[in-house]
């Protein structure tokens, strides 16, 4: 009895590399959407920056000696309000930044343990197909390609 594989080498080493060229496209969608959550950061730090541009604007036109105690006691608390403010979006961009770059990391993290156990199946499976190939089980069995075949076994292994 004949082994017969379904597929010749040729097609498995295509399959593989397809198969990598679409991890590829999933590792640059994540570095994709990591670039769009620091996007996001920027435009967060760039509003925080206003609120403390009017802080401080608030701050001096208290200083002022002519204000009315009352108006400057208004715009005392409008300056607390706004610290207040402040704080509360530094406090929530600081979590939302933390929990998207969490999230990203787990996701990367996931990704390469899944791309690691399929590049090793890959590499057992190119071994035993190498190691079957090498030990004659095939018989004499002539593959389309066979020289080209056996070139990229022998970059696979190196």
């Amino acid at each position: 009895m004949r082994f017969q594989p379904v597929f010749s080498f040729g097609q498995r080493i295509e399959q593989k590399e397809r198969i990598t060229e679409i991890f590829q496209k999933q590792i640059d969608n994540v570095t994709q959407i990591m670039g769009q959550h620091g996007q996001t950061a920027a435009a967060m730090e760039v509003e925080k920056s206003q609120l403390k541009k009017d802080i401080n604007d608030w701050k001096l036109k208290a200083e002022q000696p002519k204000c009315k105690q009352s108006a400057k006691d208004e715009k005392e608390a409008r300056i607390h309000e706004m610290e207040a403010r402040l704080r509360e979006l530094e406090k929530v961009q600081l979590v939302s930044t933390c929990t998207r770059r969490l999230q990203a990391l787990n996701d990367a993290k996931l990704e390469k343990e899944e791309l690691l156990q399929d590049l090793q199946a890959g590499q057992r499976e190119l071994a035993g197909l190498a190691e079957a190939l090498q030990a004659g089980q095939f018989e004499g069995r002539t593959i389309a390609g066979s020289k080209e075949d056996s070139s990229r076994i022998n970059k696979l292994r190196h």
